[in-house]
């Protein structure tokens, strides 16, 4: 049997001549009934600050997890973009340098290709005032031409001599700077070839080349 309030105070009990007064025992009933629902009232209020304490302390709890892992969602972060930070300028640090030694290494190209060539318009000077006639001598000064004899007949003049050949660099370093240079400027192998082939005397131009070319493609 439910025991509430209109349980507890119902009238429709038999009655009999002998037994308790009526009106005292419906008043006893009607403080029981009081009673019981304080009793549930309270029952109810401390059962709802209990769920409310613990719904509190869930929401509590929440909160510091949700908390501590932003916490470390923001460290990961940090710590991401600090080694992306550090490799890039690692490797623009790697870049610079390289250009500076790719700078480098064409001024020095420049300059000894500047050297070869001045010493080679140096030696085919030489060659070519070693190859030359002499100067005729100034017509005014000599004076009248004296008159000359009839040559003898005789055997045939003899052929001139042929000029020598141009003289040609055996500087190894100079010849290999001066392959690198013309690859670095995009000059094809075989005018490469063709030009030291002109201007060096070298063991093996082909190796040297291989080496070169070789270098600047990778």
């Amino acid at each position: 049997m439910a025991l509430d309030r209109a349980s507890i105070e119902r009238r429709d009990f038999p009655v009999a001549r002998r037994g308790y007064d009526p009106d005292a025992v419906h008043a006893h009933l009607a403080r029981i009934a009081e009673e019981v629902e304080r009793m549930r009232a309270d029952a109810a209020g401390g059962l709802a600050a209990q769920a409310s304490e613990r719904v509190r302390g869930i929401v509590e709890a929440a909160e510091r997890s949700a908390a501590q892992l932003r916490e470390e969602a923001g460290r990961d972060a940090q710590r991401h973009v600090g080694r992306v930070t550090e490799a890039a300028a690692g490797l623009q640090a790697r870049l610079d340098q390289a250009r500076e030694e790719v700078t480098r290494l064409l001024e020095g190209v420049r300059a000894a290709t500047d050297r070869i060539e001045s010493e080679l318009r140096d030696v085919e000077r030489e060659v070519t005032a070693l190859g030359g006639a002499s100067p005729a001598p100034d017509a005014e000064a000599a004076g009248p031409p004296e008159p000359v004899a009839p040559a003898a007949p005789g055997p045939a003049a003899a052929e001139p001599a042929p000029e020598p050949a141009p003289l040609r660099s055996t500087d190894l370093e100079g010849a290999r700077l001066v392959a690198l240079d013309m690859a670095l400027r995009g000059e094809d192998r075989a005018v490469a070839e063709r030009y030291l082939a002109e201007h060096y005397e070298l063991a093996d131009p082909a190796a040297l080349l291989d080496e070169v070319y070789g270098t600047v493609s990778r």
